[in-house]
């Protein structure tokens, strides 16, 4: 996008998180976003992003299976990949390779932290390849 601003593609289905996300992230970062998981491999390998947010739940090929091709192939296994989805996957998202994991709803904070860290090259959750804890992006409702 020529801004020099960090690239971050995210596979995200839910119109709602799309949106939370935008509003989350888009001053800091460009943002582009894909909901069906196989798209958004082609693109990564095309153009190689600064960072990668990814649900599980995408159709077609899951959040799983696209961190699993992107840290497989040569050109695109140096980007960092962070799994954020509804489910207890914690252990999966590491087997798939990614190099970070936090539980839906997020903090903003925690949120920012992780990409900070990823984009840094430096390990997630204070030294851990992946991190657990629930948090929020944006307030709960109520």
């Amino acid at each position: 996008m020529g801004t020099g601003r960090p690239c971050l593609v995210i596979g995200e289905g839910d119109p709602f998180m799309r949106e939370a996300l935008r509003v989350a992230l888009g001053m800091e970062y460009d943002l582009e976003f894909f909901a069906d998981g196989a798209v958004l491999l082609e693109r990564v390998r095309c153009r190689p992003p600064d960072l990668v947010i990814l649900e599980v739940l995408l159709p077609g090929l899951d959040g799983f299976g696209v961190c699993r091709q992107i840290k497989i192939d040569p050109t695109s296994r140096h980007v960092p990949v962070l799994i954020f989805t509804w489910l207890l996957a914690q252990e999966r998202a590491a087997q798939a390779g990614a190099d970070a994991f936090l539980l839906k709803p997020l903090r903003r904070e925690e949120l920012f932290e992780t990409i900070h860290r990823l984009l840094a090259g430096k390990p997630a959750g204070g030294g851990e390849k992946t991190n657990g804890t629930p948090s929020y992006v944006c307030a709960p409702p109520g």
